[in-house]
């Protein structure tokens, strides 16, 4: 599976005139599959800038981004929903699960979408609940869970299709420290397993070691930790 992210010379500016921001300056960036990156920074650096430019949610104001060895082209939305349906999972900072619909059905409902049967979608989530420990929760509603056990059902749904990227913002930041290294390291795990390209926005430092690269977004800058 080609999961290859590659920013080239990518750049966000908000507003015209005086009123310009500009979030994001040349950022080179390239994360192969297989491979746990993390973006470290302060609040306003452009992490979740970046990562939104990398799933197809923000259009950048210069640059090129190549997805699995294609450039993207966000001229075009129905490629970027094709995108976005495919190739990626997304983990957001909150589960963002639909409270009338148990757990399984959260997630069963986004195989769905992705053009999975409803037979592949049942067995692939089953296998994901076991291996995220939460087996015993899919006819429960998310009311009924833990912030840890709705996180997990949040990567079960990420994970469902067997994306070639996914892309998780401050998916720690309701957790505790405990939970919370229990996520990282599931999402790296599953992430591995399947030779998907990993990217965390994250502020804890404490989670460093966990991941194969480590970049710092600056000033609009991204720079990799040696």
């Amino acid at each position: 599976m080609n999961s290859k992210i590659a920013c080239r010379a990518i750049g966000k500016t908000y507003g015209e005139g005086e009123l310009a921001e500009t979030v994001l300056r040349g950022v080179d960036l390239q994360v192969n599959g297989g491979e746990a990156c993390i973006l470290l920074g302060p609040s306003g650096s452009g992490k979740t800038t970046l990562l939104s430019i990398i799933g197809c949610l923000s259009t950048p104001s210069s640059g090129t981004l190549e997805l699995m060895g294609k450039p993207v082209d966000f001229s075009r939305n129905d490629e970027c929903v094709r995108i976005r349906r495919h190739a990626l999972g997304f983990v957001f900072q909150q589960a963002q699960l639909l409270p009338f619909l148990t757990a399984q059905q959260n997630v069963i409902l986004t195989a769905e979408n992705t053009g999975l049967s409803t037979t592949a979608a049942e067995q692939r989530c089953a296998e994901l609940f076991r291996q995220l420990d939460i087996d015993k929760m899919a006819h429960k509603k998310p009311g009924l869970l833990s912030g840890g056990q709705r996180q997990r059902v949040a990567i079960s749904r990420a994970l469902i299709h067997k994306p070639a990227i996914v892309l998780a913002d401050e998916p720690t930041a309701a957790l505790d420290w405990r939970h919370g290294q229990a996520v990282i390291d599931l999402l790296i795990e599953q992430t591995r397993d399947v030779g998907a390209a990993l990217v965390v926005v994250c502020h804890d430092q404490r989670l460093v070691p966990r991941f194969d690269r480590v970049f710092t977004v600056d000033n609009g800058r991204v720079i990799e930790s040696i």
